[in-house]
């Protein structure tokens, strides 16, 4: 058998790019070692990898990518599976104090022009990109173990379990961690050069409280319940996700993921000796407030241990080759950037590799912007993270840190909504292709240079607590210096003051008022970078989304779904 192009991996990574090439002609196979539907992690939405979907879907012509970008179109096309997700809060937890539902964080997803983002539930969704990967054409091969790779300048080959050989012209690995062409290369960073050092248990469970039962909003004071969103439980040492997949009234899935991040280089660190819900039962007996959100849940899948969640490759590209995804390295599940980092991955790959085959021209200069693009976002999501565990030691660090990372997604969203607004009103495909250009790769706002010079300043002082050159209090005020007398900061998220808590309610009126900021008051490179566009089409596109998303909302009976509602 002979194809121009072997995949590796029938995940998110693969069937997206086998389906993307199979669209463009070239002739792919698609081997997997198992079979769908199966579990996968990766189920949290955020609005990069939405618009990522939705450009790719313009970009390489499949509205497949476009029908699952957003809750209400995956619910509609796709699945009903999977949770609605209309935020990221952060609840901080220390065992030493008594417990204050105040001190917690929330950054709204914004909701307009397209509508609240999803929890994945990744069986469903892996199957459904399977399922467009064979439809544009793509072969595949399931339950088909792979025992062999090769490949070098004239072409790649593989040898399965079967005994038998197919060759190809260029081979991706979508597989993982476990990456059989990483291990035949030698391509794994040993040690890696992530400094961020955390373990993972995970596993799905039913019967979990939400969170809001027992605080109400009330009492934690955030402008959305917890519950409609990603929660994360922080405390000095690690934190916890809980990812409510019937987190609304016409749910059909009562399964919620659940999974604890622990820093081993803390005094939380996992002992290897115990079974993974062992170590989860101990958590829960040291935070007695989450383990009553935990009364009667029980788990639906067997407990997973990760013992480091971190791996980095030397180099991701070779002769005919390319990792892809999860399979070039990965850092933590916070802030759901894993899925992010795969889909630019896979944007940035698609074109490339299509034109190569067209060209019979694989050399790996080709596929170089690639490589700097994986790498540059594994270490900006680790400086993020690394920054994050630093700061989860006390809930003010955090209050101050955290809202680095709001401000540069923020941005980085503004960036994907101006490319595929001037796209969709000129048909000027080289808006989107413009995207592949960063000017700073990889990091969280990937074009602002006033961006560039806060991050590093404030991940220099999260340096400097970890290394006790100044105490708690004292970087807590550096922090919020930096975000004082920023005229390219938007005043609406008062990013200064300490008591606002979460940057914007991101609802109908807020983000009229932010773009009218951005069109009126912003500075020149602000309006350029992302407000360089009519402003009617925008306009008109909010006023539309609110009166679809308030049918639809109001059809699925979200709105009284889980007690704290809006507020």
């Amino acid at each position: 058998m002979n194809f121009d192009v072997i995949v590796l991996g029938s995940g998110v990574a693969g069937s997206a790019i086998a389906a993307i090439l199979a669209k463009h002609g070239v002739s792919t196979v698609l081997i997997d070692r198992a079979e769908h539907p199966r579990f996968a992690l990766g189920e949290s939405m955020i609005p990069g990898t939405s618009y990522l979907l939705r450009i790719m879907a313009d970009r390489y012509g499949i509205p497949e990518f476009d029908a699952m970008s957003t809750f209400l179109k995956l619910r509609r096309n796709v699945t009903s599976s999977s949770g609605i997700k209309r935020n990221f809060s952060f609840v901080h937890h220390d065992p030493d104090r008594p417990f204050d539902p105040a001190e917690s964080t929330m950054l709204v997803v914004p909701h307009y022009p397209h509508g609240p983002e999803a929890h994945l539930y990744r069986q469903d969704i892996d199957a459904y990109l399977y399922r467009v990967a064979v439809k544009y054409g793509a072969e595949v091969l399931q339950n088909t173990a792979v025992t062999e790779v090769a490949a070098n300048s004239d072409g790649v080959r593989v040898e399965l379990g079967s005994g038998q050989v197919i060759d190809g012209k260029y081979l991706l690995d979508c597989t993982g961690a476990f990456s059989l062409v990483a291990k035949t290369f030698g391509l794994r960073e040993t040690p890696t050069r992530m400094r961020t050092n955390s373990s993972c248990v995970f596993t799905h469970m039913v019967g979990v409280r939400p969170f809001d039962a027992l605080y109400p909003a009330e009492r934690h004071g955030l402008p959305q319940a917890l519950a409609q969103g990603t929660l994360h439980h922080i405390f000095d040492g690690g934190w916890l996700w809980v990812i409510p997949f019937d987190n609304y009234d016409a749910a059909t899935n009562d399964a919620c993921s659940v999974g604890l991040h622990l820093d081993q280089r803390g005094e939380s660190s996992f002992d290897q000796s115990q079974p993974p819900e062992q170590v989860f039962a101990e958590f829960l007996d040291r935070f007695p407030e989450i383990k009553d959100q935990f009364t009667h849940a029980r788990p639906v899948r067997p407990w997973v241990r990760i013992p480091r969640t971190q791996y980095s490759s030397t180099r991701i590209l070779g002769d005919r080759y390319c990792l892809v995804g999860q399979a070039a390295g990965a850092v933590d599940a916070l802030f759901s950037r894993g899925l992010y980092i795969t889909m630019e991955a896979v944007n940035a790959l698609g074109y490339r590799l299509i034109e190569a085959v067209r060209a019979d021209d694989f050399d790996p200069a080709r596929f170089a912007e690639v490589e700097r693009l994986t790498q540059g976002l594994l270490d900006a999501h680790d400086r993020v993270v690394h920054g994050s565990y630093i700061a989860f030691r006390s809930f003010e660090l955090w209050n101050a840190w955290y809202r680095v990372w709001a401000l540069g997604g923020s941005f980085s969203s503004l960036r994907f909504r101006q490319a595929h607004l001037k796209y969709s009103l000129s048909g000027d495909r080289g808006h989107l292709d413009a995207l592949d250009t960063h000017p700073f790769v990889g990091t969280i706002c990937a074009d602002l240079p006033a961006y560039q010079d806060l991050f590093h300043t404030a991940y220099d002082i999260m340096l400097s607590v970890e290394q006790g050159e100044i105490d708690t209090d004292k970087a807590v005020s550096m922090l919020y210096a930096l975000y004082e007398g920023k005229d390219w900061i938007p005043p609406i998220y008062q990013l200064s003051d300490p008591q606002r808590r979460y940057p914007s309610r991101a609802d109908y009126r807020s983000t009229v008022e932010s773009i009218m900021w951005g069109y009126a008051e912003a500075p020149e490179d602000i309006r350029r970078l992302y407000f360089d566009f009519p402003a009617a089409p925008l306009f008109l596109g909010i006023r539309d989304a609110e009166a679809a998303e308030q049918h639809w909302l109001s059809t699925l009976g979200e709105a009284a779904a889980y007690p704290g509602g809006e507020r």
